[in-house]
């Protein structure tokens, strides 16, 4: 059975994070996994001076990985602990027909809200350290 078009190719994700080169940021990496079976994905780096921001879909999960001086947190580590799920995720795992509205919203989210950490700034940065240092949320049972 032939890829989800959002799963087979990154170029909706590289459209709605496209505001990244309007802030420095240059595409270094375009992956594609190829074959067709669900853990097929893509990935796409994007560099600044500063900063490096991954995005990717594979195994069915959707990831937006910042990093800056080996330091490396996911967006959605950074939405629960920062933000309180602002995103409304309590996961990354998305099937393929669900994914445009995924990429749609996390890019939308980076792109309002995250700026002082695409720039790179010390303070945002330190907490961006302390929420990576926190443990994983677990879920308990009523």
């Amino acid at each position: 059975m032939p890829l989800h078009p959002l799963q087979a190719t990154p170029y909706y994700a590289e459209t709605a994070f496209g505001f990244l080169r309007s802030q420095g940021f240059e595409q270094t990496e375009r992956w594609i996994s190829g074959g067709d079976s669900f853990k097929d994905g893509w990935r796409l780096t994007y560099e600044s001076p500063n900063t490096q921001v991954t995005v990717e879909y594979l195994d069915s999960q959707f990831d937006v990985q910042f990093a800056r001086s080996g330091v490396q947190v996911s967006y959605f580590v950074l939405d629960r602990v920062l933000f309180n799920r602002r995103s409304g995720f309590f996961g990354n795992m998305f099937v393929p027909v669900k994914l445009s509205k995924v990429i749609d919203r996390v890019a939308a989210d980076v792109r309002d809200h995250y700026g002082l950490t695409l720039n790179g700034n010390d303070k945002a940065w330190a907490e961006v350290d302390r929420a990576r240092q926190q443990p994983a949320a677990g879920r308990f049972l009523p």
